[in-house]
Protein backbone atom coordinates (compact mmCIF):
# COMPACT_ATOMS: atom_id res chain seq x y z
CA UNK A 1 0.00 0.00 0.00
CA UNK A 2 1.25 3.43 -0.69
CA UNK A 3 1.39 6.32 1.14
CA UNK A 4 -0.23 10.20 0.03
CA UNK A 5 2.07 12.87 0.39
CA UNK A 6 -1.84 14.39 1.85
CA UNK A 7 -1.50 11.73 4.64
CA UNK A 8 1.64 13.17 5.62
CA UNK A 9 0.72 16.26 6.18
CA UNK A 10 -2.17 15.96 7.29
CA UNK A 11 -0.33 13.65 10.16
CA UNK A 12 1.74 16.42 11.10
CA UNK A 13 -1.42 17.92 12.24
CA UNK A 14 -2.98 15.60 13.51
CA UNK A 15 0.22 13.82 15.80
CA UNK A 16 0.73 17.30 17.25
CA UNK A 17 -3.18 17.05 18.53
CA UNK A 18 -3.45 13.60 19.76
CA UNK A 19 0.61 14.09 21.60
CA UNK A 20 -1.72 17.18 23.71
CA UNK A 21 -2.40 16.29 27.26
CA UNK A 22 -5.58 17.54 26.16
CA UNK A 23 -6.60 15.18 23.72
CA UNK A 24 -9.30 12.58 24.01
CA UNK A 25 -10.61 11.58 20.92
CA UNK A 26 -10.31 12.16 17.44
CA UNK A 27 -13.19 10.74 14.72
CA UNK A 28 -13.40 11.55 10.78
CA UNK A 29 -16.45 14.35 11.12
CA UNK A 30 -17.84 13.87 7.03
CA UNK A 31 -17.34 12.41 4.22
CA UNK A 32 -14.69 15.38 3.48
CA UNK A 33 -11.54 14.76 2.94
CA UNK A 34 -9.34 16.28 5.79
CA UNK A 35 -12.38 17.44 7.99
CA UNK A 36 -12.24 15.63 11.62
CA UNK A 37 -14.02 15.61 15.14
CA UNK A 38 -11.47 15.93 17.93
CA UNK A 39 -12.81 15.64 21.37
CA UNK A 40 -16.19 15.05 20.44
CA UNK A 41 -16.90 18.86 20.30
CA UNK A 42 -13.79 20.70 18.01
CA UNK A 43 -14.55 20.59 13.92
CA UNK A 44 -10.84 20.76 12.34
CA UNK A 45 -10.26 21.25 8.66
CA UNK A 46 -7.07 20.42 7.80
CA UNK A 47 -5.26 21.57 4.18
CA UNK A 48 -1.88 21.68 3.43
CA UNK A 49 0.63 23.31 1.41
CA UNK A 50 4.55 21.87 0.54
CA UNK A 51 6.04 24.36 -1.60
CA UNK A 52 6.13 27.56 -0.64
CA UNK A 53 6.87 30.88 -3.26
CA UNK A 54 9.81 32.01 -1.12
CA UNK A 55 8.52 32.37 2.49
CA UNK A 56 4.64 32.07 1.40
CA UNK A 57 2.72 29.43 1.36
CA UNK A 58 -0.38 29.20 -0.81
CA UNK A 59 -3.80 27.33 0.60
CA UNK A 60 -6.65 27.66 -2.43
CA UNK A 61 -10.46 27.28 -0.89
CA UNK A 62 -12.97 26.13 -3.41
CA UNK A 63 -16.34 27.15 -2.99
CA UNK A 64 -17.13 23.52 -2.25
CA UNK A 65 -15.12 23.89 0.41
CA UNK A 66 -16.04 27.14 1.56
CA UNK A 67 -19.08 25.94 1.32
CA UNK A 68 -18.43 22.91 3.68
CA UNK A 69 -16.60 25.24 6.37
CA UNK A 70 -18.98 27.98 6.52
CA UNK A 71 -21.77 25.51 7.85
CA UNK A 72 -19.75 25.87 10.97
CA UNK A 73 -19.92 29.42 11.06
CA UNK A 74 -21.11 30.38 14.55
CA UNK A 75 -19.74 27.34 15.72
CA UNK A 76 -17.54 27.65 18.99
CA UNK A 77 -15.17 25.40 18.13
CA UNK A 78 -13.94 24.98 14.45
CA UNK A 79 -11.13 25.48 12.86
CA UNK A 80 -9.37 25.96 9.70
CA UNK A 81 -5.41 23.98 10.17
CA UNK A 82 -2.75 25.17 7.35
CA UNK A 83 0.09 22.82 7.31
CA UNK A 84 3.22 24.82 5.82
CA UNK A 85 5.27 21.94 4.56
CA UNK A 86 7.90 20.89 7.15
CA UNK A 87 8.01 24.37 8.26
CA UNK A 88 4.80 25.68 10.63
CA UNK A 89 1.38 25.02 11.13
CA UNK A 90 -0.81 27.90 11.21
CA UNK A 91 -4.46 27.41 13.14
CA UNK A 92 -6.81 29.82 12.50
CA UNK A 93 -10.93 29.85 13.08
CA UNK A 94 -13.25 30.08 11.06
CA UNK A 95 -14.80 33.55 11.57
CA UNK A 96 -10.95 34.68 11.12
CA UNK A 97 -11.08 32.51 7.30
CA UNK A 98 -13.87 34.45 6.79
CA UNK A 99 -12.30 37.55 7.47
CA UNK A 100 -9.75 36.83 4.84
CA UNK A 101 -11.83 35.55 1.77
CA UNK A 102 -14.53 38.43 3.08
CA UNK A 103 -17.13 35.49 3.77
CA UNK A 104 -17.15 34.71 0.11
CA UNK A 105 -18.96 31.44 -0.24
CA UNK A 106 -19.76 32.21 -3.61
CA UNK A 107 -18.59 29.58 -6.69
CA UNK A 108 -15.51 31.66 -6.82
CA UNK A 109 -12.38 30.26 -5.11
CA UNK A 110 -10.37 32.31 -2.35
CA UNK A 111 -6.86 32.27 -1.34
CA UNK A 112 -5.14 32.53 1.67
CA UNK A 113 -1.35 32.69 2.32
CA UNK A 114 0.34 32.12 4.94
CA UNK A 115 3.93 33.85 5.44
CA UNK A 116 6.90 32.28 7.33
CA UNK A 117 9.90 34.03 7.39
CA UNK A 118 12.42 32.46 9.39
CA UNK A 119 12.62 33.15 12.84
CA UNK A 120 9.15 35.02 13.20
CA UNK A 121 5.77 34.46 13.62
CA UNK A 122 3.44 33.49 11.28
CA UNK A 123 1.05 36.20 9.31
CA UNK A 124 -2.11 35.09 7.65
CA UNK A 125 -3.01 37.13 4.32
CA UNK A 126 -4.97 37.02 1.15
CA UNK A 127 -5.57 39.53 -1.61
CA UNK A 128 -7.77 41.48 0.07
CA UNK A 129 -7.56 41.23 3.91
CA UNK A 130 -4.51 40.62 6.56
CA UNK A 131 -5.27 39.08 10.11
CA UNK A 132 -3.54 41.58 12.81
CA UNK A 133 -2.42 39.75 14.73
CA UNK A 134 0.55 37.52 14.32
CA UNK A 135 0.31 33.27 14.40
CA UNK A 136 2.61 31.54 17.03
CA UNK A 137 4.58 29.35 15.44
CA UNK A 138 4.74 27.11 18.21
CA UNK A 139 1.05 27.78 19.12
CA UNK A 140 -0.32 24.92 17.48
CA UNK A 141 -2.32 22.85 18.83
CA UNK A 142 -3.05 25.52 21.35
CA UNK A 143 -6.33 27.29 19.82
CA UNK A 144 -7.82 23.95 18.71
CA UNK A 145 -7.51 22.39 21.96
CA UNK A 146 -8.26 25.76 24.39
CA UNK A 147 -10.66 25.33 26.97
CA UNK A 148 -10.54 21.37 27.39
Amino acid sequence: MGIDKQDFQHGAALAAIVKDHRFTSLNKASERYGHYLVNDDRYVFVKYCTKPSRVQYQFTFSAEEKQSIAQFRGQKHAYVVLVCGEVAVAELTVAQLEQLTDGDDSARQSTVYIVAQPGRSLRARSAGAELRHAIPRNGFPGLVLAGC
